[in-house]
């Protein structure tokens, strides 16, 4: 064992525990094992225990580091994590075509307007994940409808979704009861939003406060990404938004064939690709 004790930092300290007891890091729900969240007050019992049986400096595993310690462990992860994201999202000679983004098209069945939002969406992301820049154009939030159940519209939101991967999220809409919950949308590049049917009007303003970029809930010390949002839904959007704060906000793209086998031939990380975010957004020419 490396002799830890003699260690200058707690930083140092707290990630060697780590190592040791084979935890890793991750973005939202701090640290893991075995793929499984782990609680951070058992997670606090066993550092401690572990500082003690190492004769650790007592000042190194106090309450106030150890919370420290996973902050600064997480961020540390997260920009490289970012930068290993940025990379695989870059473009390559293959991307110079739209080959893909065609390929989706004349599967589900969707006009150029509905491809270039999703597009616009993904420009955004890779804007924000590669200059490490605010991007403060709003682009409407895509609602993938279909009056029937089992057509695919699950899958390809969640497909969407994977290239990003620590950084992207499902979520029922639920979420948006609690204005505290808000914070999420800070710490992921995307979010997928499911069960938009069943929304009141404290889901309504908390979403309409996310979709316009208003404040919410942030700590100084997290980093800030501000996630662009897709949804799904079997209502339509006159139905659910109709009158609402967030009408003009939300832009419904309608499924109306079965896409759920045929989407797996859609590679979905040459999509991200496919989108220059150097290109100016006027490109997209989306309409509010």
């Amino acid at each position: 064992m490396k002799d830890i004790k003699n260690s200058t930092s707690y930083l140092e300290v707290f990630e060697y525990f780590l190592k040791v007891k084979g935890y890793t890091p991750r973005h939202l729900t701090y640290i893991k094992s075995n793929g499984n969240s782990v609680d951070l007050n058992l997670l606090y019992v066993q550092y401690y225990e572990w500082c003690k049986l190492n004769m650790i400096n007592k000042l190194y595993y106090t309450k106030t580091r150890f919370n420290n310690s996973i902050v600064m462990n997480v961020d540390n992860w997260l920009s490289g994590y970012k930068v290993s994201l940025a990379k695989k999202l870059s473009i390559s000679a293959k991307s110079n075509k739209d080959d893909e983004w065609q390929k989706l098209k004349k599967l589900m069945n969707i006009s150029d307007d509905d491809i270039n939002l999703y597009k616009a969406l993904i420009w955004k992301v890779k804007k924000r994940l590669i200059t490490g820049k605010k991007v403060n154009i709003k682009i409407p939030m895509p609602v993938l409808y279909s009056e029937y159940d089992g057509l695919g519209k699950e899958e390809f939101t969640r497909l969407l979704c994977k290239p990003l991967g620590e950084l992207a999220i499902e979520c029922n809409t639920s979420i948006l009861r609690n204005y505290m919950n808000l914070n999420i949308f800070n710490k992921m590049l995307m979010v997928n939003l499911y069960g938009l049917e069943y929304q009141n009007k404290t889901i309504l303003n908390n979403l309409n406060n996310v979709l316009n970029n208003y404040n919410v809930p942030f700590k100084k010390s997290e980093i800030e990404l501000k996630a662009c949002i897709v949804g799904i839904s079997s209502t339509p959007n006159a139905n659910m938004f109709e009158g609402s704060i967030i009408s003009n906000r939300v832009r419904q793209i309608k499924l109306t064939k079965s896409i759920y086998k045929d989407i797996h031939n859609i590679d979905f990380l040459e999509l991200y690709r496919e989108v220059d975010h150097n290109k100016p957004y006027e490109m997209f020419n989306i309409t509010r």
